[in-house]
């Protein structure tokens, strides 16, 4: 069976204090001295901090972030389930291929704590606080229930590490994605609503409180997920936004790949004089074959970024 859970982290804001980057895409190095005392592990957040960050009221000292990982296994959703973990069961993780087997039991050794009987696990222990590596009270929620019970564990969080991706500046963004890189694709999907929930308020004639989202160029956000079969699961909450496209491609039992190509010009075609942006992601066979196709249609800007070394 395959097992999905969240890692929700109330973070400072003093952690953003003095940063201006914008970018969507951001990471942090996660440590478990339960699953592993000497292992680090990066998790993208789903969340877009910068977005996040302003979008928060100013009396709030602190905001959530989230991340998502997943136990090894199989499983099919649906129905009221599906629904419910259409956000917290994507797979957050970015591993390294030559390391998979130990990646793989440190996020079990994690995502077990959710199935223990006793609901709680030791609090979370208090060290100094610094700026890259800080002690946080976090929790691990228990999937497909609403009522779901939150379980403290200790993580240390080092980051955050942004990515220099800047999608804002473009009129249509592609999020090409593989698997993991859904959570990559989250974020600049939560980066799109708040630059359509900016602009809308401007449109109300409140500039004030939306300055400069008039002149925001992009308009279009598309998120093409190409995905095993049995790892599939329904995204509603992406098909509610304005402006916003989500294309499904299921691998697997012998179906076809999905044509990159194609699915870009596409695109391209149907936007020739507007800028495109490409934020690719996922194993690095699906990224070098992604960053090809990018490269045979003009005037595309690709990010595609890596964990493999």
């Amino acid at each position: 069976m395959l097992i999905v859970n969240s890692i929700t982290v109330s973070l400072p804001r003093s952690r953003l204090t003095g940063c201006s980057c914008k970018s969507p895409l951001a990471h942090f190095y996660i440590h478990h001295a339960g699953s592993s005392i000497r292992e680090l592990h990066p998790f993208t957040t789903i969340t877009p901090l910068a977005a996040q960050n302003a979008a928060t009221p100013a009396a709030d000292d602190s905001f959530e972030v989230q991340f998502l990982f997943r136990k090894a296994g199989k499983a099919s959703y649906s129905g009221k389930n599906a629904r419910y973990n259409a956000l917290r069961s994507l797979v957050g993780l970015s591993l390294k291929r030559e390391k998979g087997v130990q990646n793989t039991e440190w996020t079990n050794k994690l995502a077990d704590l959710v199935h223990q009987d006793n609901p709680f696990a030791k609090p979370p222990v208090e060290s100094p606080s610094k700026k890259d590596d800080m002690e946080l009270e976090s929790h691990v929620m228990a999937p497909f229930h609403d009522s779901s019970p939150k379980i403290n564990i200790s993580l240390r969080l080092e980051g955050p590490y942004f990515s220099p991706a800047y999608p804002s500046s473009y009129s249509t963004v592609v999020c090409l994605v593989a698997g993991t890189g859904i959570s990559g694709a989250i974020a600049v999907v939560g980066a799109f609503t708040e630059v359509q929930r900016l602009r809308a308020i401007a449109k109300g004639g409140d500039t004030c409180c939306a300055s400069g989202a008039a002149t925001v160029p992009w308009q279009k956000c598309v998120v093409i997920w190409t995905v095993r079969s049995e790892d599939w699961i329904e995204l509603p909450f992406l098909d509610t936004l304005s402006g916003l496209e989500v294309q499904t491609h299921l691998t697997g039992q012998r179906r076809p790949r999905i044509d990159m190509y194609n699915k870009l010009m596409r695109l391209r075609e149907g936007n020739p004089e507007g800028s495109m942006w490409v934020y690719i992601s996922g194993p690095k066979a699906f990224i070098d074959a992604g960053k090809t196709a990018c490269k045979a249609i003009n005037n595309v800007n690709i990010y595609a970024p890596s964990w493999d070394t």
